[in-house]
């Protein structure tokens, strides 16, 4: 038998959700981060939303991503016997590393995910150089 030992939801890396953060009401879109040599790029499924129900800020060196999507008022000229779609909002939270430049993210929502593109300081950039022998 094999014991795991158990990370809180607070402590599993550099880019986890933080739950002091954690909204119970609110669904967890999934994530994929992705470590590029320019900086990182994280990916968020989030299918269903428009541009406009995002919001992405910066604070504190955390980037703070939440969706809201407002719920369409019902017609009345019908009777629904059934309602299975539902509008919910999330909430996530990453903490930036000191390599990102935070005037240099940005943000595109293409086909129900969204993409966050985290560019690195310009003295963070790997160098690639070639040095002549003499």
């Amino acid at each position: 038998m094999t014991l795991v030992k158990f990370q809180p939801a607070h402590y599993r890396g550099l880019f986890d959700f933080l739950s002091p953060q954690f909204d119970p009401s609110a669904t967890q879109p999934a994530v994929n981060i992705v470590q590029t040599p320019q900086g990182f790029r994280i990916e968020i499924a989030a299918p269903g939303l428009e541009k406009s129900d995002f919001n992405i800020r910066i604070e504190d060196g955390m980037l703070h991503v939440s969706a809201q999507k407002e719920a369409q008022a019902a017609d009345n000229s019908e009777q629904v016997r059934r309602r299975e779609f539902s509008f919910r909002s999330f909430r996530r939270s990453f903490r930036l590393p000191d390599t990102i430049d935070p005037a240099q993210i940005g943000a595109t929502y293409q086909n129900g995910i969204l993409l966050l593109n985290l560019s690195n300081k310009p003295e963070a950039q790997p160098l690639t150089k070639s040095i002549a022998v003499e």
